[in-house]
């Protein structure tokens, strides 16, 4: 099991981490994004959206990404304020620190060097 607080509230991690309702519960997470599309989402009672990304390496990804990452960031940024959201894919160090790091780099203060070294 992989996961990490990459912000107050912001989590990423791993496939097995995203299904343990335990975890869940201990972190008050009320949003998981499940950048898988093959794993299902935990059993517990809060908001999933699934954003497909496909276990396979391919360039569907990538431009699966770059058509939506505004919109990906945008609805984090929406919901970070009152929410603690979790951001899962596979091995839970690919796609869900990228998609963490997106949402820094447009939100935050952070150049892309120093978002690299605090992921």
């Amino acid at each position: 099991m992989y996961y990490l607080e990459i912000l107050s509230g912001l989590w990423v991690g791993d496939a097995e981490i995203m299904n343990q309702d335990r975890f869940m519960r201990d972190n008050h997470i009320d949003i998981v994004y499940n950048c898988t599309d093959i794993y299902d989402f935990p059993a517990c009672d809060i908001t999933k959206i699934r954003l497909p990304f496909s276990s396979a390496l391919g360039g569907e990804n990538i431009s699966l990404l770059q058509k939506n990452h505004r919109k990906i960031t945008s609805h984090l940024h929406e919901h970070l304020t009152h929410s603690n959201v979790f951001i899962g894919c596979s091995d839970g160090k690919c796609v869900a620190p990228l998609i963490a790091a997106i949402y820094i780099l447009h939100y935050g203060a952070m150049d892309p060097k120093s978002i690299y070294e605090m992921l």
